[in-house]
Order: C-alpha cells, then structure tokens, then sequence
C-alpha cells in the first residue's frame, strides 16, 4: 500500500504492508531510531501494533511523523542588536523582523544570516511587532508609542505615531475589522484607525480603550472577529467586545502573571505564564483541557505551532525552547545555545525556527 509520509524536514511516498504494525514499518522505512509520535486523519496512531488496517488508513493516504531522531538543532547565529532582543516577525515574504531594548528594529537575510536594514525612531525598548494588512509593520516600545513603518522603503520610513497610553507598550495586534489593538503597563487595552494618512493629533489618538485589567497587558489575541482576548500580569485573560467596547468572559487558571495568549490550528486556546506552565483551553475559553508542566523551569514566555501540525515549540525564561507533541502533550526536546532569557520563537519557510534573547542574539533552528 502506498502512503506519503512527511517528516518535519521532508516529504514522500513509501510502500507499507497494510497489516504490519505502523510503528514497525514506518521505523523501518524512513530509518529514525527512538520512539515516533504518528498521526493519520487528526488521529494519534498509538505504539501498540495496531496496523495500517486496523486505523482504516488508506492508498494515498498521508501520515504525520515526528519525534524519534527528528530533533531540533542549532544552525545559525544572527548577531547585531546592541542589547536585549525582544520581539520577532515573520513577514508575508519570509524576511525576519526583530526589535530590540537598544531602540532598534532589524530587518533580517535569514539566509545569509545578514541584518540587511536598522530601523530608528523609537526612544526606547521595541517589545512587540506585527505585520499590517497594508504591508507595513507596526512596532510597540516602552516609549508608550506606536509606530507604523515602511520597513521596504530604501531608509525604512516612519509614516505615523501613535500616542495615548500612559505607560510601556508591551503588544501590538491587527485586528480583522484593520483597526489596531494595543496592549499596555496602564493595564489598558487601545483601539487605534491603522489606515488614516492624516498627521493630526485627533487622528493618532485612540479610538476607544478597553478597561478592566488590574497589571500590564502581555499579549493580545482575536479569538474571532469583534471579539479580543488578551492576557495580563493580573494572572487573567480577559475577553472583549471590540464592537461595544464591553468586557465578555474572565479565563483564570494561572497562578502567576499570564505572559502570552495564542491559538491552535484545532481552535484551543493556549495560555503561557510566569508560573512555568502552558494550559489548553476550549476554544470557547471555558474550561482548561491540558498542562503542560514539569519541563520548563522559569516562566514560559510563548508557544508556537508548527507547520506540522502536531508539534509546538515554547521558549522560555530558563534559556531553552523546548519541543512538544500537541496530542499527547508531551515534551520531546529540549533546545539549549541561549544564554539568557528566551523572549521570543517563530517559525521560517522550510520549517526552520528563529528564537530571541537577551544575550541580544537570534538563533536558528532546523530539524536535524
């Protein structure tokens, strides 16, 4: 029986025996020692013997395989910023964006491991971006401001400033209506107009701000159009009506402060914090489903899913990232080389992953 079999780093068709153990043959057949996690149609293919028959996998059909000696490793070293490396983004065309506590924003030649433009402006740390609908990139400092930039322009031009929050600007996040949502140390959350070409006050000023937050807002999310979650020092994501402005729904389950929320592919939620721990929720937010605990040894700072779609990478205030099947929840690896505090992770075309620190370097990650 023919099946297409993709690694984290590859992709093929191979012959099985339908009968055999899919564990036993697909070991045998792409040559990775050590245990494997398999899925087929969204399902976990246990190690238990069961063939290819007994899951009712089919000619054609595709199995997911990681684990085993698929195993994150080290490949290259992006050096330039002058202090703490904050904050990374992907953009539409693959380039690497950081933004760094020396005021910097760096546009980056992942291939060639280069900085290739630096972006300045900000008079202070640059904590968060995010790449706009209209292909420009907006930036969050602890200078209480945020900034919108044609990062593509020959000098990487500043058009706009916005300006109203009362403290640090930790988060940035454009939302599906193209209105901007900012989270701050004032422990508010600002709606701004991302598409006004207008230089006066009023039209950089926020249109709406969203209060009930006790701490400093670490991290936004739109859980579906009009509706925003974002997650705060208070140890609590709240949920919002964008629309209204009104608050909707209170998650709480941590015990520290909550420092990034995200979504899975399969629609949970997925919650980080300064007590070591990652929670899966229901993607309504109502009750937490899994913890992933017991690994990581300082607050989580941030969880990302993989393009194969059954693992997840978090990194961490205890200098590693570490490598996690989604399903099972377990840990497979654990990546070492920072050598300070892990900010950030995202993931590259071809799979590979960028991760920030504050030893003020980014480090590339590919499957070995």
């Amino acid at each position: 029986m023919k099946v297409r079999v993709t690694l984290p780093n590859s992709a093929g068709e191979l012959q099985l025996c339908p009968t055999e153990s899919v564990h036993t043959a697909v070991h045998e057949a792409v040559g990775i020692s050590g245990e494997l996690v398999i899925m087929c149609n969204g399902l976990n293919i246990p190690n238990d013997g069961s063939s290819l028959q007994d899951h009712s996998i089919t000619e054609g059909s595709e199995i997911n395989v990681s684990g085993g000696g698929a195993k994150l490793r080290q490949q290259k070293m992006l050096e330039g910023h002058e202090h703490w490396v904050f904050c990374l983004v992907v953009l539409r065309d693959g380039s690497l964006v950081s933004g760094s506590a020396d005021k910097t924003i760096r546009l980056w030649d992942t291939t060639k491991g280069k900085c290739v433009k630096v972006l300045k402006g900000h008079d202070d740390a640059v904590v968060g971006l995010v790449e706009l609908k209209s292909g420009q990139v907006a930036s969050c400092s602890y200078d209480k401001t945020i900034r919108l930039w044609d990062i593509f322009m020959k000098a990487g031009k500043c058009t706009r400033v916005l300006e109203g929050h009362e403290a640090a600007v930790y988060c940035v996040l454009q939302l599906s209506d193209g209105r901007l949502a900012s989270g701050s140390d004032d422990g508010t959350v600002r709606l701004w107009d991302s598409g006004s070409t207008s230089s006066s006050k009023k039209a950089n000023a926020p249109l709406m701000t969203l209060q009930g937050h006790s701490a400093a807002v670490t991290s936004m999310l739109e859980v579906r159009p009009g509706v925003l979650a974002s997650s705060s020092d208070d140890m609590k994501v709240l949920t919002w009506d964008t629309k209204l402005g009104k608050r909707k729904k209170v998650l709480q389950e941590h015990t520290e402060p909550v420092t990034a929320i995200s979504r899975l592919f399969d629609g949970r939620l997925v919650t980080c914090s300064a007590d070591s721990s990652v929670c899966f929720w229901d993607s309504k937010g109502k009750s937490v489903l899994q913890v992933l605990e017991g690994h990581h040894t300082a607050p989580v700072a941030k969880m990302v899913q993989l393009s194969a779609e059954e693992l997840g990478v978090t990194c961490s205030f205890d200098q590693t990232l570490r490598l996690w099947n989604l399903s099972s929840g377990d840990c497979i690896d654990c990546m070492e080389g920072h050598e300070g505090v892990v900010y950030s992770v995202v993931e590259l075309e071809g799979g590979r992953l960028a991760s920030c620190s504050t030893d003020m370097t980014i480090r590339l990650w590919g499957f070995s």
